[in-house]
């Protein structure tokens, strides 16, 4: 039987992590930058926003780097792991939590003998006490972070890597799953992934040629990012757009005539 490899991205998809949101708030206060809290938030995101229309995502993607140096544009001083110090608290109150159908569709992927590979822009830091707090980390047989990757998703190369691991454990066909519209649909779109689910709310559950979403991905990337994307190539490409991972284990087993 052909093994499969579900390569899969982490916060938003598997994961919902509110220990970032949690670690960003609680850092003016242990700074004593209380009455500029929401100064701090604004200059945060615009320097992510600006490494990434950059093209500098390792930069962008490294939290406590973006703390240190938000803080120093302030005029405070920051200790060098303050974020992550702050995250992991955060994940001891519980703040990341699995969503909905994630540990039965990765359960299945292992009774089934396929592959199950994560792929994230997240570094190892942050991302493993997340996958070890949720109890998801043994399900996977091989994990991607920002440490282990040349150029992050969505360049070709993030993917490659990917699609480098799954035949290294013996499957050829990719299944690619993500909530991002840049990092994630995009990024599987221009690396040739054949098989692309797009978990969102904003749309309703059914498979989608990308000439249908791409008016969105555009504005979305342009928006945020600054970011001018050319999806023509893609137009009769589809993309499987889900609300719960467990439309995924469905799909599966119907294909298998199970009910």
């Amino acid at each position: 039987m052909q093994r499969k490899a579900y390569v899969f991205d982490l916060d938003s998809t598997l994961i919902q992590n509110r220990s970032f949101r949690y670690a960003l708030e609680k850092i003016p206060s242990v700074l004593g930058m209380n009455e500029e809290a929401d100064l701090f938030k604004k200059k945060f995101f615009e320097m992510y926003y600006n490494l990434v229309r950059r093209g500098t995502l390792h930069e962008a993607f490294e939290w406590d780097l973006l703390t240190r140096h938000t803080a120093e544009k302030l005029g405070a001083t920051c200790p060098e792991d303050l974020f992550h110090r702050l995250m992991l608290e955060g994940l001891e109150k519980n703040l990341a939590t699995v969503k909905n159908g994630a540990i039965e569709l990765m359960s299945w992927i292992r009774e089934s003998n396929n592959i199950a590979i994560l792929l994230t822009n997240g570094y190892r830091k942050y991302q493993i006490p997340s996958l070890k707090k949720t109890q998801l980390i043994d399900y996977f047989d091989s994990i991607l972070a920002a440490d282990d990757l040349e150029k992050l998703k969505p360049s070709k190369s993030a993917f490659e890597q990917a699609v480098w691991q799954a035949k290294k454990f013996g499957a050829n066909d990719i299944v690619y799953i993500g909530d991002h519209p840049y990092f994630d649909v995009y990024g599987a779109l221009n690396a040739g992934l054949k098989v692309i689910f797009w978990i969102t709310e904003y749309h309703m559950p059914k498979n989608y040629k990308v000439e249908d979403l791409a008016k969105e991905i555009i504005m979305y990337t342009k928006e945020r990012y600054g970011i001018k994307l050319d999806l023509t190539k893609f137009h009769n490409r589809s993309i499987h757009v889900i609300s719960s991972l467990k439309m995924i284990l469905n799909l599966e087993n119907l294909k298998r005539g199970i009910k």
